[in-house]
């Protein structure tokens, strides 16, 4: 089924086709480049009720508490290890430290809290007050709720050396302003690092409609490497360096570990179920869980070569 529309965001062009339906949602896919997008997009509130109902509750409050405390502390900490390569990388682009830096989408706010702890000076923002309010509590820094997506009436312009979107692209209802916006705030040797997940991943062709990482309306944008790069220029960025793998911090535990299969059989079993194990696998156990990584292991490593791993990381610096 064709149409004229919806626009493409990547490249401009106006053929889509429907890809499919998911959860209520249907998901169209550009004919030019391959870029997925939801349409119609869900009302604004009706998401903003959605994130306050999934990430504010009692038992989140809970167990953002407890990451933070334990962030700093572990010695097996695959995402401290990703901040780090974030923020040395950037400071090697850029010339600067300590570092302006906004994370837009600090969900629990570990990002900001390891960045000012580091020296660094960084303010992060969330979808809705409550969220932002409780991804405040304790923390090293501030967490914003900016109203209606103003960005550039909230901070002056070239103000960061860095601002941070990481699995944040996909979720927002208007990435091209955003991203336009966000040019205006860096400063003319700022770094932005965009990680999304990778549409045209291995595990996304395999798993086709049943994609973990692509449920509305969570994620209303799927981007491959390609598009991404497509949507970056036409906001004025260049991409300086860009890969699409797969990292123990999020995508190895929550896509080819048994946790997500055992999790189905505790709730059938009416059990709560157990969270993703972010750390490098040291133990049997810690290897059996992973048994589908280790088995998978050789075509995952190929398809990182073709730019077919599970997340896409950019890091862009904005056009003179």
């Amino acid at each position: 089924m064709s149409t004229t529309g919806p626009a493409c965001l990547c490249c401009g062009a106006q053929e889509a086709s429907l890809l499919r339906t998911v959860n209520g949602h249907p998901m169209w896919r550009c004919a030019a480049c391959g870029f997925v997008q939801v349409h119609p997009l869900p009302a604004q509130r009706a998401l903003d009720e959605h994130y306050d109902r999934t990430r504010t509750t009692d038992d989140k409050r809970a167990l953002r508490l407890q990451l933070l405390r334990r962030f700093l502390t572990s010695d097996n900490n695959p995402k401290r290890d990703f901040f780090d390569r974030v923020l040395a990388t950037t400071a090697r682009m850029t010339g600067r430290s300590p570092l302006d830096i906004l994370e837009v989408g600090s969900g629990f706010g570990v990002f900001v809290h390891y960045a000012n702890t580091a020296g660094h000076r960084a303010v992060g923002t969330e979808v809705t007050e409550a969220y932002a309010r409780m991804s405040s509590e304790g923390l090293n820094g501030r967490i914003l709720h900016v109203p209606e997506g103003r960005y550039t009436g909230t901070f002056a312009p070239a103000s960061f050396d860095l601002i941070l979107m990481e699995h944040v692209l996909e979720h927002t209802t208007a990435p091209a302003d955003l991203l336009a916006q966000l040019r205006v705030l860096l400063r003319p040797q700022g770094v932005l690092v965009v990680a999304v997940p990778n549409f045209g991943s291995l595990v996304s062709r395999w798993t086709g409609r049943w994609w973990s990482w692509g449920q509305p309306p969570e994620h209303l944008f799927h981007y491959s490497p390609h598009n991404l790069g497509l949507l970056l220029e036409r906001h004025s960025f260049t991409v300086a360096e860009r890969e699409a793998r797969d990292f123990m911090h999020r995508s190895i535990p929550q896509l080819f570990s048994l946790r997500r299969p055992l999790n189905m059989l505790r709730k059938a079993a009416g059990l709560k179920a157990k969270p993703f194990h972010y750390a490098y696998p040291r133990t049997l156990g810690d290897h059996l869980l992973l048994a589908p990584y280790h088995l998978l292991s050789p075509w995952i490593r190929r398809s990182w070569e073709q730019e077919r791993g599970s997340e896409i990381v950019i890091f862009a610096r904005p056009c003179p």
